[in-house]
């Protein structure tokens, strides 16, 4: 079993090809990207080591809004992440004004299946069985009720996105193999969602896996539970042929802990690739919120910026020495001088900034792998939930002495007021007082 963190938003951490400081002529971008990827294999290992089995580390862009990344991690090995994701910008595009309030074209979805078809993995087109209420049903959990009668309609129309685009992979000889989003509000709806679907996709080998989705069913922790408990019957339903699950926006500790309770059990095959994908990590620096090993640190204040990035750059600093030559104390100064100021110190949109360039240089160097470095803290989280070393025991480790899946959903059904919860209203238990 492999665990697979997937980074997004990584224009946001200062990677991505459009970054300000990138375009001027001297700019040592490939000195930049090189140390990048060789702190992406140091990581690599480190990562394994903490957690005790193969840990993968991989970047996400958006196919609609980042159409330019992947031609850029090409020019740079890759970035040397084990995989690319390519998101298909879907949100994006009912979001942006382009296409607010109107439907998205199969032309639109051509466009955004150009810019995935070299990435190792792309996520398909999904439609939403949900009424709206609010402005933003898509990414406010708020303003959307989920609507179970369009489980089937909603999975079809999925499928025949998942068709269109698998024919265009194959048409252009592309790289990516597709992930199957699965929706629901309920154990029952995901696997009926998968059903129904696989039922009318026709290239199935095209398909990587499935990507397990939170934005109909929610985001606690028995949500999370609930997903999982959906995937081992969706593992039976396919006789177990696909080796890869993401879970789709899932990346705290808490949220991922059923995760390892149900691996111990072999409620989930060993022989299967887990990856999950956050942009909380990278955006650290912009949302000024820090993780080390002792939790999240505001970094508004200098003093206090300083004590949340200590441990990081005493770890990164003589990596970062080596190929940038910056002084130690003149590099921490002008981080911390410039901390809350993002356009600075990670885009470099300020050409009349007089630091001496060795200094911002290694700054740049240092939010990116900063940004990178929490994945430690992430896994050592892992293992000390795993271990009982954090203040409590988390309830859903029980998840791990359960052998069938009728005995965790007994489990499940028994502990429920232990596991938190935010899940999506549906429309039968909520709609009322708006008729």
């Amino acid at each position: 079993m492999k665990l697979e963190m997937v980074f997004s938003a990584g224009r946001m951490m200062g990677l991505a090809k459009s970054i300000p400081w990138m375009t001027r002529p001297e700019a040592p971008v490939k000195p930049h990207m090189d140390a990048l990827c060789a702190y992406i294999d140091i990581l690599r290992n480190e990562c394994s080591e903490i957690m005790g089995l193969p840990f993968q580390i991989s970047q996400l862009y958006n196919a609609y809004t980042e159409k330019e990344e992947i031609a850029f991690y090409n020019e740079h090995e890759r970035l040397h992440m084990d995989n690319i994701f390519a998101d298909s910008g879907g949100l994006q595009m009912v979001t942006l004004g382009k296409h607010k309030n109107k439907t998205v074209t199969e032309e639109d979805k051509a466009k955004v299946y150009e810019y995935q078809q070299d990435a190792d993995f792309a996520f398909c087109f999904d439609e939403i069985p949900a009424v709206t209420i609010g402005s933003n049903p898509r990414s406010n959990a708020n303003d959307r009720y989920i609507n179970p009668a369009l489980i089937d309609s909603s999975s079809i129309a999925t499928a025949q996105n998942i068709n269109a685009q698998a024919k265009f992979f194959e048409d252009h000889d592309a790289r990516a193999k597709i992930f199957h989003i699965i929706q629901g509000n309920s154990i029952d709806d995901m696997v009926r969602w998968a059903d129904v679907g696989l039922q009318h996709i026709e290239n199935k080998d095209r398909l990587a896996g499935f990507a397990m989705a939170d934005t109909c069913m929610g985001v606690g922790v028995l949500e999370s539970v609930d997903m999982l408990l959906a995937f081992n019957r969706i593992q039976e339903l396919t006789n177990h042929r696909y080796k890869r699950v993401h879970l789709l926006g899932i990346g705290s500790a808490s949220r991922l802990t059923p995760l390892l309770a149900f691996l111990n059990s072999g409620l989930i095959d060993k022989d299967i690739t887990i990856s999950f994908d956050s942009s909380s990590l990278s955006l650290a620096w912009m949302h000024g919120i820090f993780l080390d090993y002792t939790g999240k640190h505001s970094l508004t204040e200098r003093h206090k910026c300083a004590e949340a990035i200590k441990t990081c750059y005493d770890e990164l600093f003589p990596f970062i020495s080596s190929h940038t030559g910056a002084n130690k104390q003149k590099l921490l100064d002008f981080i911390l001088d410039s901390r809350m100021q993002y356009g600075k110190l990670i885009l470099g949109a300020n050409s009349n900034d007089n630091a001496p360039a060795p200094e911002r240089h290694a700054a740049r160097l240092f939010i990116v792998l900063s940004c990178l470095w929490q994945t430690k803290v992430l896994c050592s989280q892992f293992v000390d939930i795993i271990n009982s070393k954090s203040k409590r025991n988390h309830p859903a480790l029980a998840f791990s002495r359960v052998t069938s899946y009728n005995d965790a959903l007994k489990l499940r059904n028994d502990i429920i007021s232990r596991l938190p919860s935010k899940r999506v209203p549906r429309v039968a238990n909520t709609l009322d007082k708006f008729f």
